[in-house]
């Protein structure tokens, strides 16, 4: 009778089933052609099995791989029919130099557009589909190298003690069951501000639909420092449209006020809303303008128009109310307190006392002061 060896298999099969399936492997061997003297397991089967581990382990780190290939060196031959990989294809040494490779940027593109429009064959794509861009920082205690990818800058989490990095993302909207589909995406160093990285962001979603044959309107959803006078030309000049709050260097709030003022408060479009009991809601109501815009390509000249919304809240408009009463109501407690002898201080003196002193102290500075 033979020996059994029982192997513990795990969730490998089924995690490498789907990179199976999504041809991970022949991308990457399709699009990086490794140097003449690389030996030993191909970058795509290397790549196929390292996300196994990367999945099932929740580890991102190199060195341990190399004893997780041997622990499990039967069950990846046979998963991945390579059966003269061994324990040593996965050492840290050979992880980094595929990392280099996968990380030029023409190789990254190429695989990426090519898992993109494997997967959005079976993708529903609108005639007019909305794409949201936004960057989200990425904190750590790691050691700040010049050039490196972590980098103090601002930080949305009030923290700027520790190194960051950016991961700016763009997801497709689909309206049948609400899932963002990751288009794609740029992680840079923790430095560079959000505006300048909008525009080759979007360039690699027209890339993307451009090899999907999508080529419909988008429109392209972002917060306000997607709102620069260059970012919405670059957008309408691509054939598409945009979606965004305008920051006060775009509409100052005096422009705001006028055009606030400018139209009646009963003329404006309102929207309701039906409750649990049937009863109609406002929810929001405003106004809309056109505006006249215009960029410059090549010496030339083109115009659009760009709709700009004026929304006013309800709830919004409610809040903001009650935070204003609440500090109005805090704001007269403390100056009904302020002429109230308390132990310990020294009670204010009445206004003219004040005044008073206030003036001398300024005609004791300004006789100091040298002009």
């Amino acid at each position: 009778m033979s020996d059994l060896t029982v192997l513990r298999i795990d969730d490998l099969p089924l995690l490498y089933a789907e990179v199976e399936a999504l041809e991970i492997q022949e991308m990457i061997d399709t699009q990086i052609t490794p140097h003449g003297n690389r030996t030993g397991l191909s970058l795509g089967h290397l790549f196929s099995l390292w996300i196994c581990y990367l999945l099932s382990q929740s580890d991102h780190k190199l060195s341990p791989v190399e004893d997780w290939a041997a622990d499990h060196e039967v069950l990846l031959k046979s998963l991945s029919g390579q059966y003269g990989l061994s324990s040593k294809d996965f050492t840290d040494d050979r992880l980094e130099q595929a990392l280099d490779y996968l990380s030029e940027e023409a190789h990254w593109l190429g695989i990426s557009n090519g898992l993109n429009r494997r997967n959005l064959e079976v993708y529903s794509l609108d005639p007019h589909q909305s794409v949201r861009l936004d960057a989200a920082p990425m904190q750590g205690h790691h050691q700040i190298k010049q050039g490196g990818l972590f980098q103090y800058g601002y930080s949305k989490h009030h923290n700027s003690d520790l190194g960051q990095l950016k991961v700016k993302l763009a997801c497709v909207d689909n309206a049948l069951n609400g899932f963002g589909y990751p288009l794609a995406h740029l992680v840079v160093s923790g430095e560079q501000a959000d505006d300048g990285l909008y525009i080759p962001l979007i360039a690699q979603c027209e890339q993307t639909f451009a090899h999907a044959a999508h080529q419909g309107r988008k429109l392209y959803v972002g917060d306000g420092k997607m709102g620069s006078g260059a970012i919405r030309d670059y957008i309408v000049e691509g054939g598409n449209d945009y979606l965004m709050p305008l920051p006060k260097k775009q509409l100052s709030e005096t422009e705001r006020a006028k055009a606030i003022g400018s139209v009646d408060q009963l003329s404006y479009e309102k929207v309701y809303k039906t409750d649990s009991s049937g009863q109609q809601i406002l929810v929001a109501q405003g106004f809309e303008r056109v505006m006249a815009r215009s960029y410059i390509r090549e010496e030339k000249t083109y115009d659009y128009s760009e709709r700009q919304v004026f929304v006013l809240s309800s709830a919004y408009a409610k809040s903001a109310r009650a935070a204003l009463d609440r500090r109005l109501g805090e704001a007269q407690q403390a100056l009904s307190q302020l002429l109230t002898p308390k132990k310990g201080n020294i009670c204010p003196k009445p206004e003219q006392n004040w005044i008073r002193k206030s003036k001398s102290w300024w005609l004791k500075k300004a006789s100091k002061t040298s002009w």
